[in-house]
């Protein structure tokens, strides 16, 4: 083995505890080559308890840093788009669970402008990134990737699916970025801090309208991926 890709699902225990052992037994291998479980928005500017589900993230990347002779490889792809538009086994990020897309009754939620954009990338795009960054002479170097299909706004998405499917998407507006703040971080207030599943996708909404997630530095461009576009 000279390389190892972590695709751990996105629990705190297999983000953190499992992740940790992996890491370790690379490090008796000789491993250098090691690409984290991560496919993910950018959380670098989050701070342990912003964000529950990047709490894991965060630790495992300050110990790594502080522990071992391996530099991780973290790639921040945005959102997945097969789980922006809840795909079929690809989880519920619909309005049912606090997410913006609804496949079933055809709408997409607003907050804000409706022009606020998605980092948005494909599983398979995510793939072929991961598979190339792996490869690459700098790979036992470690760091941050900034990589994307596409960013598209709420209303562009409505746009370009009405193009290509033929089906109209309607605009169901909400409030403004400070509305969802306010709902956000009231529904945190409401639950104990490990049991935040119901709510975190208004956070997840959030911090990629008001910017604090937005890929601002793309690395698309060393790397040979033709990325796919919506259209």
């Amino acid at each position: 083995v000279h390389a190892i890709i972590c695709a751990y699902a996105g629990t705190p225990v297999m983000h953190l505890d499992a992740q940790l052992l992996l890491l370790r037994a690379a490090e008796r291998a000789g491993i250098v080559r090691f690409l984290a479980a991560s496919w993910n928005f950018d959380w670098r500017k989050l701070e342990l308890g912003t964000h529950q589900s990047y709490d894991s993230i965060i630790a495992f990347c300050q110990q790594a840093k502080l522990t071992s002779t391996i530099k991780p490889i973290y790639m921040l792809i945005g959102g997945l788009t097969e789980v922006y538009f809840s795909l079929p086994g690809h989880g519920n990020f619909s309005p049912a669970n606090n997410g913006p897309w609804d496949p079933d009754n055809r709408t997409v939620d607003i907050w804000g402008t409706g022009d606020e954009t998605w980092d948005l990338t494909t599983e398979k795009d995510a793939a072929e990134f991961s598979a190339e960054v792996i490869q690459r002479d700098d790979a036992p170097a470690g760091g941050f990737w900034e990589l994307r299909s596409g960013a598209y706004s709420p209303r562009e998405l409505a746009r370009i699916y009405k193009e290509v499917r033929g089906i109209d998407i309607s605009l169901k507006y909400r409030g403004t970025l400070d509305d969802l703040r306010e709902l956000a971080y009231s529904r945190r207030k409401q639950n104990p801090y490990n049991d935040y599943y119901s709510f975190i996708c208004l956070f997840y909404q959030l911090f990629q309208l008001d910017g604090t997630y937005s890929l601002k530095n793309l690395d698309n461009h060393k790397l040979h991926v033709k990325t796919t576009s919506m259209e």
